[in-house]
């Protein structure tokens, strides 16, 4: 139920330094399975797992309760259609991704952005927080700072990887952007930034300065105020959203249209996620289906 900088590229050589050998052990790879709605649940249940994309889980040592936030100790867990996990066997990691049947994307607390195939890894970049791939599971998105650098220190700014063509562009120069999101079919990305003093959605597309979303012209947090996604962020298509917001330890669940910037409270909830026909979010403790006509609808009414 429903309530109440232009983007420059530049094409680079493969970025990709020779596969390491780091002695972790291979959890299985295959065909990426689909994760039942009971397992779903029980992710979003167990305060160990601090995120999960598709079938694969940062299991930490200490989660953090009630927020977006990483615990500095976590391992990629691969979860199984029956819901077994196998774990990489390692605990320096604050994100992790699958991109295709034999490979990983993860990010080590040193900032390496790495992909790991077998029990190879390759250093795709450095200095990096924050990444995530694309629906079409070809694009890397995430936060680039200056050699050395990191969080709390130099500004970064969102650069975006294509795997495929060997091309690396910058998505917004702005040192208050972060949580690069990329669209689903085409160069656009949205992205979280402070910029006007009050956090907010943009998107960025080639050739186009970025265009402010939601809460354009607010200096103010109010009834009003469109609450921006932690790390937990679902396409219903290359136009509409779903993400969890967390504020004061409660998560509720946003709809977005990236076309026009209108967005709808649709109630407490967290882990959206598209599945064959639709899409879910655990809800009071129970995956559910979520009515995606009824909000598409209620996006092109709302304020």
């Amino acid at each position: 139920m429903l309530r109440g900088s232009a983007l420059v590229v530049t094409l680079v050589a493969a970025c990709a330094t020779p596969p390491g050998t780091e002695a972790t052990s291979r959890a299985p790879l295959g065909a990426r399975p689909a994760v039942t709605a009971a397992t779903w649940a029980a992710l979003a249940a167990d305060p160990a797992i601090a995120a999960v994309e598709g079938d694969v889980a940062l299991a930490c040592a200490a989660a953090p309760v009630g927020t977006d936030a990483i615990a500095p100790r976590c391992d990629a867990v691969v979860i199984a259609a029956d819901g077994a996990r196998a774990p990489l066997g390692r605990a320096d990691l604050l994100a992790a991704a699958r991109l295709d049947a034999g490979r990983l994307v993860l990010l080590t607390a040193g900032g390496e952005l790495r992909v790991r195939a077998g029990g190879d890894e390759q250093v795709l970049a450095r200095d990096a927080r924050d990444p995530r791939v694309a629906p079409d599971r070809r694009v890397i998105a995430f936060t680039q700072y200056p050699p050395g650098g990191g969080p709390g220190g130099a500004p970064g700014r969102l650069v975006a990887l294509d795997l495929d063509r060997g091309a690396r562009w910058v998505i917004a120069d702005d040192p208050l952007a972060s949580s690069p999101f990329p669209i689903p079919g085409g160069g656009q990305v949205l992205y979280v930034s402070a910029r006007t003093g009050l956090a907010a959605l943009y998107v960025a597309e080639p050739g186009f300065a970025p265009r402010q979303l939601t809460n354009v012209g607010r200096r103010v947090v109010d009834d009003a105020f469109v609450p921006v996604p932690g790390r937990e962020l679902a396409w219903l298509d290359a136009s509409h959203a779903i993400y969890t917001a967390t504020y004061g330890g409660v998560a509720r669940l946003w709809a977005l249209d990236v076309a026009t910037g209108a967005a709808r409270d649709l109630g407490p909830g967290r882990r959206p996620r598209a599945v064959a026909g639709g899409v879910e979010a655990v809800i009071d403790g129970a995956t559910r289906a979520l009515d995606r006509a009824a909000i598409v609808a209620a996006l092109e009414v709302a304020p």
